[in-house]
């Protein structure tokens, strides 16, 4: 349960789970993974990991998180990439589609649950330019 979450305006979700991949050269595979994710409301960003870069979030309601939603095509193929947390339930949800031209599609999925905790920041990027 993510109490509190409506009400603030800055937060880490620590999410855990289980990674599936198929349609990959390889037999399909599971396995755990663990996330954390920093998530600024009012700026409208977020970041993973190391946070070197944020990004923006795709949009925010009462009952959802969308922090990614893209769909890309090039000429070798499209990519599908979306990741959505559910506010009430902390139900997390993410995938990751690449369709190469004259391919099986490679199709990785996060699925899990995400945990409030206390947002410990964007770090500051030092930069030349």
């Amino acid at each position: 349960m993510m109490l509190g979450l409506a009400a603030a305006a800055t937060f880490n979700l620590v999410c855990s789970g289980t990674a599936t991949t198929t349609g990959s050269l390889s037999s399909p595979s599971s396995k755990p993974w663990s996330q954390t994710f920093r998530i600024d409301l009012d700026q409208k960003r977020w970041c993973d990991g190391d946070c070197r870069d944020t990004g923006p979030i795709a949009d925010v309601s009462a009952t959802k998180l969308i922090l990614e939603n893209k769909d890309t095509n090039s000429p070798g193929g499209r990519i599908t990439s979306f990741t959505a947390i559910d506010r009430e339930t902390g139900a997390y949800q993410s995938s990751l589609i690449i369709k190469l031209i004259h391919s099986r599609p490679s199709v990785d999925e996060w699925k899990g649950a995400c945990t409030l905790a206390p947002f410990t920041g964007f770090p500051k990027v030092e930069t030349k330019f």
